[in-house]
């Protein structure tokens, strides 16, 4: 069986002792319980740690343990929400001269830090990651107060990001710490990740991601596309229906990185199982020792009255891969084609000519 694990962090509040600042929010604990609600609809076993809990230690611990447990095809779904910021880079290794980063509560987790678990989990791993954050400073507003010029910060415009100013002065004052973090990774570990990482964002690195009263503005829409499980579409589907929801000062980020799997980016939102749906039939992408039963629904009025032994011999003249076993069980219901199969890839359609009709399945299968 395909397994899903779920990881969701949310902090309202951060550790001033590092930080400076317990950088106060509203919505991120509301996130990942909302987004823990979704993840169990769906079948994952999940892992909540909000603010005190979400230590980085206890995070990167996490992590490990689904790296160990997930095999090729299982899937991790990790959530974060809470302030993002950046570092200056010391080695070099980023374009823009700074590491993203969460804000944890007890320090920030560098960008790199990620990348080097996610290189732990094995080939073929899928990673969908929201991250409803951003990497810069807060927006205040000065007011009149008595005479006297006040920062008060808007109700509708609190943000998810350390002040660039307080960052500066955590990265002085724990230089020792993020430095050795730095060195202690591996040069280019972005390019040794073996699984599939796909993140959607709250917003693009030069934008602020906004918080809210019960949610992210970002996790608010994603939830309203969601509609509790009635929507029905891929990844890329359900970031541009969030997309077309945002204020026009905040732009979600949809961003691949690892070993190209064009199914899973295809695929069902947040499905565990590793399949992708198509117009006609259904893809199933699956290791080539697992038994696969596939299911194709066909309209009655094109049905064609074909023996088992017929439609073997055809499903058979399909398979491309000759190395590959055939096939374990095979028959055909009224308006349904079922049969399991071990290996190999079928495409095309099931041509009926001599029964005066076409059946179109559609799409491929490969195992």
């Amino acid at each position: 069986m395909t397994k899903g694990i779920s990881i969701h962090i949310g902090l309202n509040s951060i550790d001033p002792n590092h930080y400076g600042t317990n950088g106060q929010l509203r919505g991120c604990e509301n996130d990942a319980k909302d987004m823990e609600k979704l993840a169990v609809k769906n079948g994952f076993s999940p892992k909540v740690l909000l603010t005190g809990e979400a230590t980085s230690q206890r995070v990167l611990s996490e992590l490990i343990i689904a790296a160990r447990e997930l095999q090729p095809g299982d899937i991790l779904f990790l959530t974060y929400s809470g302030h993002g910021s950046q570092l200056k880079d010391n080695t070099g290794d980023e374009e823009d001269g700074y590491d993203e980063t969460w804000c944890l509560f007890d320090r920030m987790l560098l960008d790199d830090e990620l990348y080097n678990v996610f290189s732990k989990f094995a080939m073929g791993v899928r990673v969908i990651m929201l991250s409803d954050s951003c990497h810069s400073g807060t927006v205040a507003r000065e007011v009149l107060i008595n005479g006297k010029k006040v920062l008060v910060y808007e109700e509708s415009n609190v943000y998810r990001c350390l002040d660039p100013g307080l960052a500066e002065q955590v990265n002085q004052n724990f230089s020792y710490l993020y430095t050795g973090i730095k060195y202690g990774i591996p040069r280019g570990i972005k390019n040794e990740i073996g699984a599939g990482v796909l993140l959607l964002s709250g917003c693009q690195d030069n934008q602020l991601s906004q918080d809210g009263m019960k949610n992210g503005v970002f996790t608010e829409n994603l939830l309203s596309v969601w509609k509790n499980g009635t929507f029905r579409g891929n990844y890329k589907k359900l970031f541009t229906e969030i997309s077309r929801k945002m204020p026009l000062s905040q732009s979600p980020n949809y961003y691949y990185v690892g070993t190209p799997n064009p199914s899973f980016e295809s695929q069902q939102a947040f499905s565990i199982e590793n399949y992708k749906e198509i117009d006609n039939g259904r893809e199933i992408v699956a290791e080539s020792n697992r038994n696969i039963t596939w299911t194709v629904d066909i309209d009655e009025k094109i049905w064609c009255k074909l023996n088992d032994t017929e439609m073997r011999n055809y499903l058979k003249n399909m398979v491309i891969d000759p190395m590959v076993d055939g096939y374990q069980n095979f028959r055909t219901l009224s308006n349904q084609i079922i049969f399991t199969t071990r290996g190999g890839e079928i495409s095309g359609g099931i041509s009926c000519d001599s029964h005066g009709c076409d059946v179109h399945v559609g799409g491929s299968i490969r195992f």
